[in-house]
């Protein structure tokens, strides 16, 4: 299940993050969306629903995914920390697909994510919190790569 950024009520997908406590969420980052942009705006949606289909193929259906900013979406397992391994096996199966391409108006373009995971933290819904944490995260791993 997808729930669209501009159509969701913030406190629903803060209310589904806090259903969520202590269980792991996949956060991914779409790289170079800038640049797939300057290609143009639809090749830059393409792109976005490309990242969108990658994720969704791994996940079970009962997991939300949430597009929490410009390029980055957070999908939510159900996962406790005792199933880490499972955790990751699906963020390393969405980053497996990195630079593999898709063509838009004949041009062929590469398309890959930075991707963690994070505990989502047993809390009162502060759901703005995580959001915070997760970007940072994003922007660690992309430091690093």
């Amino acid at each position: 299940m997808i729930v669209p950024e501009k159509q969701t009520d913030v406190r629903k997908m803060y209310a589904c993050i806090a259903k969520h406590a202590n269980t792991y969420a996949l956060a991914f980052d779409l790289q170079d969306l800038m640049k797939i942009n300057q290609i143009s705006f639809q090749a830059g949606d393409t792109a976005l629903q490309k990242a969108v289909a990658r994720i969704t193929e791994v996940a079970n259906t009962d997991m939300p995914l949430f597009r929490i900013g410009n390029d980055e979406f957070v999908l939510l397992t159900g996962y406790p920390p005792t199933k880490q391994e499972i955790a990751r096996s699906l963020l390393e199966k969405v980053l497996s697909k990195n630079e593999e391409t898709f063509f838009y108006q004949g041009k062929e373009i590469p398309l890959s994510l930075h991707g963690t995971m994070e505990i989502l933290p047993t809390s009162n819904g502060a759901g703005e919190d995580f959001i915070s944490s997760i970007q940072k995260a994003l922007l660690s791993c992309k430091v690093k790569s």
